[in-house]
Parts: C-alpha cells; sequence; structure tokens
C-alpha cells in the first residue's frame, strides 16, 4: 500500500509536475535556486488555509474536510519539491512529541516545577494523569496549552533528511 507522501508522488508524475529532487533528497539550497517554486508552494498552501478559515467561518464541515484535506495534500507536494519525505518526518515529529508525556508523576512534578522557575509565560502549570492510564501530561491550566516534559525530546529532523 502507498503511503501518503508516495501518492502525492504519483500525482505529480501523473501531471507532470516538474521535479526538482527525487523526492527523497534535501534541497536545502531551494530558497535560493529556485525561489519561484517555493513561492508557488506557499502559494498554495496559503490558498489552502484561506479556505480552510472561509469553510469554519460558514460552519460548513464538509467544506472544512476538504481544506484539511488540501492542505495535506499541497504539503505533501511542498514536501516532493524539496525532496523531503514528509511521512518519515511526520514519523519523527510524532516521536518528538509523545516525549511530552511524563512516564511518571515525578516527572510530571518537576515538569510542573521547571516551567514555575523558569517561564513566566504560563500561568498555572499543573499535571494530570492521562485518561488511558499512560503517562502524566502536564498542561497550563490557564490555556489549556499542553507544555514539554522535562525529558523532552526536539524532533531530530536534520539527522533524518540527511539520511534520507
Amino acid at each position: 500500500m502507498s503511503t501518503n507522501f508516495q501518492k502525492v508522488g504519483e500525482f505529480h508524475a501523473a501531471f507532470g509536475h516538474k521535479a526538482f529532487a527525487d523526492g527523497t533528497t534535501p534541497l536545502y539550497d531551494v530558497f535560493d535556486t529556485n525561489p519561484q517554486l517555493v513561492k508557488f508552494r506557499n502559494s498554495l498552501i496559503e490558498e489552502e488555509f484561506k479556505e480552510l478559515l472561509e469553510a469554519s467561518k460558514k460552519k460548513d464541515l464538509v467544506e472544512v474536510a476538504d481544506a484539511l484535506c488540501d492542505i495535506l495534500y499541497v504539503t505533501y507536494g511542498a514536501g516532493h519539491a524539496y525532496g523531503l519525505d514528509m511521512d518519515k518526518l511526520f514519523a519523527e515529529v510524532q516521536r518528538s512529541n509523545m516525549s511530552k508525556v511524563c512516564k511518571t508523576e515525578e516527572e510530571a512534578q518537576r515538569s510542573v516545577e521547571w516551567y514555575k522557575e523558569n517561564e513566566s509565560r504560563y500561568k498555572d502549570p499543573q499535571y494530570k494523569k492521562i485518561d488511558n492510564g499512560n503517562g502524566w501530561v502536564v498542561f497550563d491550566n490557564a490555556t489549556s496549552k499542553i507544555l514539554k516534559s522535562i525529558n523532552f525530546e526536539l524532533p531530530k529532523l536534520k539527522e533524518l533528511m540527511d539520511s534520507q
């Protein structure tokens, strides 16, 4: 079964979108060598994002679904154009995001203390046991924003990109 990244690659091939990369070799210099491509890809994402905002304003869930799918599609397309395998990169971001979960209550307590001592932008850091019982989540009670565990790991995107 094809991944979403591969499916968008099939679309690009079928419709003759010029390949500036093989889809898996990062084009680190694309911003200098092909600014038109960057502008084009950004405009596609921006257009679909505007459609999402409009659909939300109209309270039209079908149009919201369409816009969200189109945002994913053009984002995967940008990944192809820039030589970024978005499925692999997304998996790494997922791994990183899940490291926000505290494995122990002590880790959650230490994380809350760190926020109270080091991050004044969060008004009321707290923690709670995750509903499924698999850890604790730290959050700002004032905004409901999920905060990072003290053991949070940044996504290793560059290493992954360089190994593609």
